[in-house]
């Protein structure tokens, strides 16, 4: 070895010794296999300590680039040199998965192409102009989707009576409405797990008492305390989706969300009122959950007020439940009228046939 590259070496510690390695593989045995090697984390963004691993991952151009995957330990210290397809990343540039610092925080030390490193520059890009956006309807639906996950943790963790698995539940709670706190904000967490709680405090949108029931999850020493807490972690998270969801769904216009619909669900309307007088109250309650969840959805979608008549229902009793379902339905034909949307009704097949003819 020349004098030169000997001091460079002692100058190096193991995790630039290792990268070094790594990417002369890379150079001289798949160099036309891999797109991309990418460093993430405490290597790149200055956390590191002296017993820190190397965060690194490349992006196959070919099959026989997945012979580089490797995991190994030195002196105490595991590392995983592990790959990831561009599928995967561009999910991540959409949010449908919150791993967005292995993309956004990543630094390129080995690009096959101009073309590799442009795309991946790309992604970049979308994540930026996402997190420099307003909050939008498909962040929170993302957001939504992990609330959701939060309560199946939360339903397993109140039907299992082993505190070891409630507490691994109750993990799963806190991390899933972690991201979806991220995602209400346009957000994502750039340390991973070091600072955690540090970023998620720096939100500018948080739940209600977010810090005090993030620490009472991770210090609850009873079951009762771990799923009171877990709930209401859970129930705060859902009041702010619906507080940010209300300012924007009341931006849009009844007219956008209403054309149409009363011809597509008038058949479930009559089909409630015939299960109601043949006193077939199974038919009656499942077509009122279609037409009950149908009308909150949208009705809730343009900000105008909810129309309930399933918590009318009555098994003994469908009269009082039909009267409400016709209440809530001439409520609707009112905010049809009022709103100037038009409804294609026709009394005679040759109306219709007259119609399609002029269209």
């Amino acid at each position: 070895m020349k004098e030169k590259e000997q001091k460079i070496v002692e100058g190096m510690n193991n995790n630039d010794r290792i990268l070094e390695i790594l990417l002369n593989i890379v150079r001289e045995k798949y160099k036309d296999d891999v797109s991309l090697v990418c460093c993430y984390g405490s290597y790149v963004n200055g956390t590191a300590n002296e017993n820190s691993d190397i965060d690194f991952y490349f992006i196959p151009k070919t099959d026989k680039a997945w012979e580089l995957s490797k995991t190994f330990i030195l002196n105490g210290i595991g590392y995983d040199f592990w790959g990831t397809n561009w599928e995967r990343l561009e999910r991540i540039a959409d949010f449908d998965d919150t791993f967005v610092s292995l993309v956004d925080g990543a630094k390129i030390i080995y690009s096959n192409s101009k073309e590799d490193e442009a795309r991946f520059i790309n992604l970049k890009q979308r994540i930026n102009e996402t997190v420099n956006s307003p909050v939008n309807s498909d962040m929170l639906s993302k957001a939504l989707s992990h609330i959701n996950q939060a309560e199946n943790y939360y339903f397993s963790l109140i039907s299992n009576e082993n505190h070891e698995r409630k507490k691994l539940d109750a993990g799963g709670v806190l991390l899933e409405i972690s991201d979806a706190v991220c995602l209400m904000n346009n957000s994502f967490l750039r340390y991973g797990i070091k600072k955690h709680l540090q970023e998620l405090s720096e939100l500018k949108h948080l739940p209600n008492q977010f810090i005090e029931n993030y620490k009472g999850i991770i210090n609850s020493k009873s079951n009762p305390d771990i799923e009171k807490v877990c709930f209401d972690f859970i129930k705060y998270a859902k009041e702010l989706y619906e507080k940010l969801n209300i300012k924007i769904v009341s931006k849009k216009k009844p007219k956008d969300c209403l054309c149409g619909l009363y011809e597509e669900i008038s058949s479930n309307w009559n089909k409630l009122y015939n299960a109601c007088d043949d006193n077939n109250y199974e038919l009656a309650f499942i077509t009122g959950i279609f037409l009950q969840d149908t009308l909150d959805s949208v009705l809730h979608e343009c900000g105008l007020e909810q129309l309930d008549f399933l918590s009318k229902y009555d098994c003994g009793n469908l009269d009082n439940y039909k009267e409400a379902a016709k209440n809530a339905e001439n409520k609707f034909i009112f905010y049809l009228e009022e709103y100037e949307i038009p409804v294609s009704r026709y009394d005679t097949i040759e109306e219709f046939e007259n119609a399609m003819l002029i269209k």
